[in-house]
């Protein structure tokens, strides 16, 4: 079984894990032999995504100060930010759950983007990138954004604090000019 899981509270209101089943289970990073041939055997196994609320006061200075950086460099000055956890975890049958920081191949994830942070502007395109810190390497995660469905998926193999970042960028007129962006 695969799912995710989304804490009442977290900024993302939904997201998919897009990997097959095979996919997950081939991979040593997330199940070993012996549990490969457990689920042969007709054992129960569960692969989740948790996605969480993260309070930016949690982060470490250092570690915020970083995102800050990259998010400044990817989309300019004062880029929004909006921060959230991805954890994957596995369980065999009834044993406890495990946490996987790393899985050694992409895991393919589509979030929806919240309804704060959607573009409702006509004349600008709003460009989103994902941040990711993982053991104080923050890191810029391309994916696609797809307007019709407020979807943004992405790949990651580390799975830790993330970070929606975006930017607005002008859409020009039919006269040809450049219409400056309202607020909002």
């Amino acid at each position: 079984e695969k799912a995710v899981e989304i804490e009442s509270d977290a900024p993302i209101d939904d997201a998919t894990l897009d990997n097959s089943k095979d996919e997950l289970l081939k991979e040593d990073n997330i199940f070993s032999d012996d549990e490969r041939n457990q689920i042969e055997n007709g054992a129960d196994a569960k692969v989740w995504l948790e996605i969480s609320n993260t309070d930016e006061d949690t982060i470490a200075s250092a570690d915020k100060i970083k995102i800050e950086q990259e998010a400044a460099q990817i989309m300019g000055d004062n880029p929004t930010i909006t921060y959230f956890g991805v954890d994957l975890f596995k369980q065999m049958g009834n044993e406890n759950k495990q946490k996987i920081t790393e899985t050694g191949i992409a895991i393919k994830i589509t979030i929806t983007i919240p309804d704060e942070i959607l573009n409702n502007n006509n004349k600008v395109s709003r460009e989103y990138k994902i941040i990711r810190l993982h053991e104080g390497q923050v890191e810029v995660i391309n994916g696609t954004f797809d307007s019709a469905t407020s979807e943004f998926s992405f790949e990651s193999d580390k799975f830790s604090t993330y970070a929606i970042v975006y930017k607005d960028v002008p859409i020009e007129s039919d006269d040809g000019g450049n219409d400056k962006p309202d607020d909002g």
